[in-house]
């Protein structure tokens, strides 16, 4: 392999722009990012419920030291795992492009690149979370003409303040569980005199009553992941990574490491996600390499703070 190792910024510039690279990052929105030099493994903090909000005893005696607490939470080890994808031009390929660099051939290839690797990551992501986090019981059949979706909803957020003493500040809705709800005969009449006369997102922020001071944040959303390998008589498929699901979940928007959150994602070196391909040589395979990679592990400081619904 040849020692010829560059970043590729013109080449990402390129992609980002001309490719299509989705402007909404799901997993960005479900879990906080901590990034810093860590290590290749470590601890974390796992936060236990009712730590932050416990009431104490505070009151002392003349001469008596204050009172200890202990917030409870365990330090939970972790391995960063590495990850890293890569699409070649090769000596073949230079040759049918008389005139033309390596670099302005994988300029055709970088948006696949790029995007196969956020939805290679997002596709992780979502699927550590639905593996972490059961579906509630007991909730979630919107269908059912005499069901009460916003009641529902209502009663979780209610719990959901009680049991962990904050606000679930991400709501996600798959469309095909917005579909569902919107559908509901409950909801009808709370939205017929829109001009529109559908649910919006903000329209249900209204109807649950919601505090804007909070900074609760509600999306609606579908997660394309494709089901089979590209070829020449391939038909196009794919699937919903979120099905008809809706999730709940806490995050602080300036989360630091060990902060309390439903899911965060750890990175390791000092830059974080970087997403800026690596240039280099292969003599051997006579081919220019665009590779992007990165260490990083998911992991659920707070897994209370996770609800997902499975919406029928």
């Amino acid at each position: 392999m040849s020692t010829t190792t560059e970043f590729c910024y013109p080449l990402y510039d390129r992609a980002v722009n001309y490719f299509k690279i989705p402007v909404f990052n799901v997993l960005e929105f479900l879990a906080a990012r901590w990034a810093g030099n860590i290590g290749g493994m470590g601890t974390y903090k796992s936060w236990p419920q009712g730590y932050v909000w416990r009431p104490v005893e505070t009151e002392r005696g003349l001469h008596e030291v204050a009172k200890t607490i202990n917030t409870g939470s365990v330090d939970l080890p972790f391995m960063l795992q590495d990850h890293s994808i890569r699409i070649g031009v090769d000596d073949k390929e230079l040759k049918r492009n008389p005139g033309k660099t390596a670099d302005q051939i994988a300029n055709a290839k970088l948006g696949t690149l790029l995007g196969t690797w956020r939805t290679s990551q997002t596709a992780q992501g979502l699927q550590a979370l639905r593996d972490n986090v059961p579906a509630l019981s007991g909730i979630g059949n919107w269908s059912n003409a005499s069901s009460k979706p916003l009641t529902e909803l209502k009663d979780l957020i209610s719990d959901y303040r009680n049991n962990h003493g904050v606000e679930p500040n991400r709501i996600i809705f798959s469309h095909q569980a917005w579909d569902i709800l919107s559908e509901n005969p409950s909801i009808l009449p709370r939205i017929q005199y829109n001009s529109t006369q559908t649910l919006t997102p903000e329209r249900l922020y209204e109807l649950l009553g919601l505090d804007a001071a909070t900074g609760t944040k509600i999306h609606r959303v579908t997660v394309p992941v494709g089901t089979a390998a590209p070829g020449p008589n391939v038909q196009t498929t794919g699937a919903n990574m979120l099905g008809s699901d809706v999730m709940l979940t806490f995050i602080d928007d300036q989360s630091q490491y060990d902060d309390l959150c439903g899911m965060a994602i750890l990175y390791g070196g000092d830059s974080g996600p970087v997403e800026v391909p690596i240039k280099y040589r292969s003599d051997a395979e006579h081919t220019w390499w665009y590779e992007i990679g990165m260490s990083r592990q998911f992991v659920f400081p707070a897994i209370g703070l996770n609800n997902r619904i499975t919406v029928s």
